[in-house]
C-alpha cells in the first residue's frame, strides 16, 4: 500500500504559526495510521540550504515554489489554516481546489477562527460548494472533522 499525504498549509511567519502547524502535525501524526498517511509542512521541509541564500531571490523562490508545489500534487488532503489571510496560503488553497476536479477523493479542510472579520466570500463560497471541503471554527472542530474522514 502507497502511503497518502497531507499538506498543512498556513502563515509560518511568527511563532504562533509555526507553533500551530506544528502542534496540528504531532496531533495527526499520533492519530493517523504512520504506515498510511505522511504529514507534509513547509516549514519542515529540508530545502539544500546552498541553494537558498538569505536575499528573497527570484531562484529562491523558484526553488521554494517548486518544492511547495509538488508536495501538494502528492497529497490527498490539504489542511489550511486561514486566520491570517496570508496570501501563500490561499495560493495553495486554490492550486488544490483545483485539484478537486480531477481527484474526487480529495479532501480539504479550512480552519478560520477571528469572528472579528468574515472570510473571503468567494473562498468560503467554495467551502459551500464543494462536497469534499470542511470549515470550522476551532481547532477542536478541525481536529474531530479531520479524524471523521482521514482514514
Amino acid at each position: 500500500m502507497s502511503k497518502k499525504y497531507i499538506y498543512i498549509a498556513g502563515p509560518l511567519f511568527t511563532e504562533t504559526d509555526l507553533n500551530f502547524n506544528e502542534q496540528l502535525g504531532s496531533f495527526l501524526r499520533e492519530k493517523l495510521d504512520a504506515e498510511k498517511w505522511e504529514v507534509f509542512i513547509p516549514q519542515e521541509f529540508n530545502i539544500n540550504k546552498e541553494q537558498i541564500s538569505v536575499d528573497a531571490s527570484l531562484t529562491n523562490e523558484k526553488t521554494i515554489a517548486e518544492y511547495d508545489l509538488d508536495c501538494i500534487r502528492k497529497s490527498s488532503v490539504i489542511v489550511a489554516n486561514l486566520d491570517n489571510l496570508d496570501p501563500g496560503t490561499f495560493t495553495e488553497l486554490g492550486y488544490f481546489f483545483k485539484k478537486l476536479e480531477n481527484n474526487p477523493d480529495a479532501l480539504i479542510f479550512g480552519i478560520y477562527t477571528d469572528w472579528r472579520k468574515q472570510l473571503n466570500k468567494f473562498v468560503y463560497g467554495m467551502f459551500m460548494i464543494h462536497s469534499n471541503a470542511f470549515l470550522a471554527a476551532n481547532i477542536a472542530e478541525l481536529k474531530e472533522t479531520i479524524l471523521k474522514y482521514v482514514k
